[in-house]
């Protein structure tokens, strides 16, 4: 007899197949072109988490399936989202690994007060030939940004409260019959902010020309990605890459006209019998004209989010786990990575480097999706979080 999707979740006491689409695409969407996008790579593979867990068990029923994500970071505060998703089998497709199709509602609060409310809808059509996600909700989110009009604001944040509505759709397509997904994504929001006129910084008012703003943001994308990996829910071996192409057009009804684009590369490699590693790669480059609550930032483990920012910011992770007895094992990382508004600026910019460490266990029958706590420092930060997967 096969085993019941649902009552090994249940079991865990985790539910790792959705993650959440939506609260990687709205909480985290007030940086629109990048967070989104780290959000987007980790978020995106829920659908390849709903392949793995079809691997375990064809349903042939749905079931409603519960939602809790904690929230661990300095700037975004701490906290988490709790919702209910309904996920059921494609029947229509004949791969073994088609994902399965989730329609949910959820809301979040973090301990700065930001909160959010979000609906979402994931499926594959054409036996499995195309997958489409959606979603659509709102957000009102109190943040620090550290750079201001190419001013360097690390030692005086300006805190900011931005709310916004928003909707996101996307259709990847397969190529033919392999491992790589090429389609378009559109993106919509209406957002409205505010900055406090308060800090210690000796030119901070001639810094700040608007204290409230709002703006629209229309934006067309291309996405392309390639996956060899012998896992997706905690990969041992294979490789994961991909881009990222997107304009915020004036001609689609936005009010600012910039471009973003992002490169991104993962490669996992089974070193000794119980030691394991993984390269990450990431390159993010944004238009002079991108605002800056849209700006990439350098996203370490340690670094708060947003802190380092620039117009290009490129990072290099890389992390090794030892496994020590049966589910438990042991993880070490390392990255540096630079935030620069422009290239030829590359040797004037700062490193930032991040180091960590952190503990996993293995739920052997859940595909052997790996669970865990990371702590990492970075220069003078340090911060903690969840871990799913690799943590990278």
């Amino acid at each position: 007899m096969k085993p019941n999707f649902v009552k090994i979740i249940k079991k865990t006491r985790f539910y790792p197949f959705l993650i959440l689409f939506f609260f990687g695409g709205i909480l985290l969407g007030y940086s629109q072109n990048t967070s989104v996008e780290k959000a987007e790579k980790e978020i995106d593979e829920i659908g390849e988490y709903k392949s793995a867990a079809d691997t375990i068990n064809k349903n042939k029923k749905g079931n409603f399936v519960p939602i809790p994500y904690f929230i661990t970071d300095e700037n975004l505060g701490y906290g988490g989202v709790l919702g209910v998703a309904y996920m059921y089998d494609n029947k229509k497709s004949n791969r073994s690994n088609t994902p399965q199709t989730i329609t949910g509602i959820a809301g979040g609060w973090t301990s700065t007060g930001s909160w959010l409310v979000s609906a979402f809808h994931s499926q594959s059509l054409n036996n499995d030939k195309m997958r489409y996600d959606g979603n659509i909700g709102y957000a009102d989110l109190f943040l620090d940004f550290y750079v201001l009009k190419e001013i360097d604001l690390i030692n005086f944040p300006i805190q900011t409260n931005i709310k916004f509505w928003g909707m996101q759709h996307q259709m990847l397509f397969r190529i033919g019959n392999s491992k790589f997904f090429l389609g378009p994504q559109y993106r919509y929001m209406n957002l409205k902010g505010s900055i406090k006129l308060e800090s210690d910084h000796p030119h901070f008012e001639d810094l700040v020309v608007h204290k409230n703003f709002e703006e629209t943001v229309s934006a067309l994308a291309l996405l392309g990605k390639y996956d060899s990996r012998d896992n997706v829910l905690s990969p041992v071996t294979g490789y994961y890459t991909g881009f990222f192409l997107r304009h915020n057009a004036n001609w689609l009804g936005a009010t600012i006209d910039y471009f973003w684009s992002e490169i991104y590369g993962y490669a996992y490699y089974k070193v000794g019998k119980r030691l394991y590693t993984i390269l990450k790669f990431n390159l993010q480059y944004a238009s002079e004209e991108t605002p800056f609550y849209a700006k990439p930032y350098v996203g370490l483990r340690g670094a708060p989010a947003l802190k380092y920012q620039g117009n290009i910011v490129s990072t290099f992770e890389n992390q090794w786990r030892i496994e020590l007895f049966k589910s438990i094992s042991m993880v070490a990382f390392t990255g540096i990575g630079k935030a620069y508004n422009s290239f030829n600026q590359f040797d004037e910019s700062k490193w930032v480097y991040n180091y960590g460490t952190g503990v996993r266990y293995t739920l052997k029958k859940v595909n052997d999706l790996r669970i865990g706590v990371d702590f990492g420092w970075a220069k003078e930060d340090f911060a903690w979080g969840i871990s799913l997967g690799t943590g990278l």
